[in-house]
């Protein structure tokens, strides 16, 4: 199983600060999962010209770890200050 997710942030919502919640997101999903799990399955790259970033997810920790990072973004910046795609790791969209 692999996800890739790109969440674009308006420019009220700023990617460099959604970074920072990152970590507690890691975190969590290392409570449950373990640090070797997360580490194993989740990659994510920051884009500041885009104010993007981008997930990658192949495993179940991994993806606890965008589910909570998604929730966080949607308390910190609401709901319409960025949008989440899920594409397939072909190019497609999920």
């Amino acid at each position: 199983m692999t996800n890739i997710y790109v969440f674009k942030f308006q420019q009220e919502a700023d990617a460099v600060q959604a970074e920072l919640h990152m970590v507690p997101s890691v975190i969590a999903a290392e409570s449950l999962y373990g640090k070797g799990a997360v580490r194993l399955g989740l990659q994510y790259t920051l884009c500041r010209q885009k104010n993007a970033m981008v997930i990658k997810s192949v495993n179940e920790a991994a993806e606890a770890v965008v589910r909570i990072f998604t929730s966080y973004a949607i308390k910190v910046f609401g709901e319409q200050s960025f949008e989440v795609e899920r594409k397939e790791p072909n190019g497609q969209e999920g």
